[in-house]
């Protein structure tokens, strides 16, 4: 079983690679024909020595549904599920396998088949949402539901949780996923053995930026670019452009602010300032979201004198 379980991990990270539900094998070429096929079926897993017939459809260039299809398909891990050049499946020992159906002219279809010894055991997982849209810094709460053959859930299952790109998005031991950077991933959940399909999710990059403008109330001269934004380790940082720059004074400070030109009573001090001029970079606490204050404040502490802000869009 050890043995097939690292099988399985290594047909897993091949799928990470592609897109769910894409053949791998013969993948068509920019200019071939858009038509796909699709496997017609709804069961996820079969009993040792059981068989089950697929069927396909092939979904044409212009819309119309064909039934009279006849694919190739294969295996990725023969000696779990056999399957026949008709698409006769058969279940041979404990473990799952990916089924592909493909033919050339047509991208092709996979599916995720699981063989258990009896119908109390483990036979599926399935996780939700199946995919999902977040910007960077936001959160996404992943579910698994763990079936066995007869389609009962199964309670009290520990699942492990794990993504294709920590670079793109990090998922913890509940489930709960954090966007890091932009670009597009996949989330497994695992138990006893048996691998959910993998979920999709797109990660959205979430930047805030704004121009420093003077405080008109007084002589002080602030101006330049700035943004707010995750960095790859999911950290909030505050950037100052190149462009930045103002007038100095004693004890200069950065803050975020509620409002423009203003320390409000629910400031976040980032610290003195860097420098008057140039590029430059603040931490922001871990506690603040990205969205929680609108404006960055460039202020004198020692004498509360507001020398001028940005407003973050």
């Amino acid at each position: 079983m050890k043995q097939k379980t690292l099988l399985l991990t290594a047909g897993l990270a091949l799928i990470f690679v592609s897109c769910v539900g894409t053949d791998f094998i013969n993948e068509p070429s920019p200019d071939a024909d858009p038509a796909k096929l699709r496997i017609v079926t709804t069961v996820t897993a079969i009993r040792v020595d059981s068989m089950l017939q697929f069927r396909v459809e092939a979904v044409e260039a212009d819309g119309n549904i064909n039934t009279g299809i006849m694919p190739l398909w294969r295996s990725s891990d023969s000696s779990i599920v056999g399957i026949t050049p008709g698409g006769l499946a058969t279940g041979l020992q404990s473990g799952q396998a990916w089924v592909h159906a493909y033919l050339p002219g047509y991208t092709g279809d996979s599916l995720l088949l699981g063989v258990v010894e009896n119908e109390t055991v483990l036979a599926s997982i399935m996780i939700s949402p199946q995919s999902a849209v977040i910007r960077t810094g936001d959160s996404l709460q992943f579910n698994a539901t763990a079936f066995d053959l007869s389609g009962n859930v199964i309670d009290s299952v520990q699942f492990n949780w794990s993504g294709s790109n920590g670079m793109i998005v990090s998922i913890d031991s509940s489930g709960l996923a954090f966007g890091k950077s932009g670009g597009m991933a996949e989330i497994v959940a695992a138990a006893q053995g048996v691998f959910s399909l993998p979920a999709q999710i797109e990660v959205r990059d979430s930047v805030r930026t704004g121009s420093f403008e003077s405080n008109p109330a007084n002589r002080y001269a602030v101006s330049g670019s700035v943004q707010l934004g995750y960095d790859q380790n999911g950290d909030l940082l505050l950037k100052f452009g190149s462009d930045f720059k103002t007038d100095n004074g004693p004890g200069v400070y950065i803050y975020l602010t509620t409002a423009p030109h203003s320390l409000t009573p629910d400031h976040i001090e980032l610290g003195p300032i860097l420098s008057v001029n140039g590029a430059q970079t603040y931490t922001v606490p871990a506690a603040v979201g990205l969205f929680q204050y609108d404006y960055v404040l460039v202020h004198c502490k020692p004498f509360n004198v507001p020398f001028g802000s940005a407003r973050l869009e």
